[in-house]
């Protein structure tokens, strides 16, 4: 079967996945990336080309097209409408996030709009990563619910609490893409307040550059590091040093308020207590399986009194909650697909 993926920036580990289960079984997949997008991402490793240079006849050919991302589902909407009604061919379309951020409350509801009606238009099956996305999404659609799991062999989470050296502990991490960066600069404050080891693992460059310069400015010393960009293999040793794992957001964004990020589950396997933001669907997972606790992502005064509760308590954390996630992920993505397919 030959599968053309079209990514709207390098493979980020969540896709490598993808690909590798496309890739399985022998079918020929050829991922297309906006190469301007995501540098972080990017390896040597996995080939990828340049979606710019996506020419109509490759979607002609394909079996299969699997799409990640909204800006190529705009992008290349007339050429996604050719592949479908008049090639007759199958599409998949990934949802990570909803392209509903900051903005006004009358342009993220024409944005919704519109987004449903292009899902509608253009998709039968959709991969979603949060349950919550079906609020802003056409129903009678073939919905496969793929959350966001680690990569990582469930073997290498066994001895995790002794992999930690007490010397080299942080109070708090953040670990993953740099974004969200005012609320970042609300844990650095926090940190230099209250005398806490805050890390950050992960790039792009300039998000962790303008950190770095908040964090002198306000007068830290050794208390705020920055690690950098990180390998995936670099998990357990990240985590063995984290007392409490930092995945607080926007919550005035509506996608923030739906989306569950990847340091979800990777929290619950690497024992590790979460901080997520209020009024989100993250929020009341994690209240559910008792893993962590939510902060006010907006006030940092509110912020300061949920902290100061929240790293006060104990947590017990069960990763058998996920682990048969992640056991069961791939056999369910790779029916799902040849179901579409045959």
């Amino acid at each position: 079967m030959n599968i053309i993926m079209l990514c709207d920036h390098h493979l980020d580990p969540r896709l490598r996945k993808r690909f590798k289960w496309l890739t399985d079984n022998h079918n020929r997949c050829t991922a297309y990336v906006d190469k301007s997008r995501g540098q972080h991402f990017s390896s040597s490793v996995q080939k990828e080309l340049d979606l710019a240079s996506l020419k109509l006849n490759e979607l002609r050919l394909a079996d299969l097209i699997y799409v990640s991302g909204a800006k190529v589902v705009f992008t290349f909407f007339i050429q996604l409408l050719i592949a479908r009604y008049v090639f007759n061919k199958k599409l998949v379309y990934e949802i990570p996030d909803l392209p509903l951020r900051k903005g006004s409350i009358l342009r993220n509801y024409i944005k919704s709009v519109v987004f449903k009606f292009v899902v509608f238009v253009l998709f039968e099956n959709v991969v979603i990563t949060s349950n919550a996305f079906k609020k802003k999404l056409p129903a009678n659609i073939n919905y496969l619910l793929c959350e966001n799991l680690p990569n990582l062999e469930c073997d290498k989470y066994d001895h995790i609490e002794s992999e930690g050296n007490l010397n080299d502990m942080q109070d708090i991490s953040f670990i993953g893409a740099l974004r969200y960066l005012e609320q970042m600069k609300m844990l650095i404050r926090y940190g230099v307040d209250r005398q806490l080891k805050i890390g950050f693992s992960g790039g792009p460059l300039s998000a962790e550059a303008e950190l770095m310069t908040f964090a002198t400015d306000y007068g830290c010393s050794d208390l705020i590091t920055f690690s950098g960009k990180y390998e995936q293999s670099d998990l357990p040793r990240l985590y063995s040093k984290s007392r409490f794992v930092f995945s607080v957001y926007d919550s005035s964004q509506e996608n923030v308020r739906l989306a569950l990020p990847n340091k979800l589950y990777e929290s619950i396997l690497f024992n590790r207590p979460l901080i997520v933001s209020n009024n989100t669907h993250l929020a009341e997972i994690v209240f559910d399986y008792k893993i962590g606790f939510s902060v006010d992502s907006l006030d940092y005064k509110n912020f300061c009194i949920d902290m100061d509760e929240g790293i006060g308590k104990e947590y017990e954390i069960n990763k058998c909650l996920v682990l048969q996630k992640i056991n069961d992920s791939k056999c369910i993505f790779t029916s799902w697909v040849n179901e579409i397919v045959s």
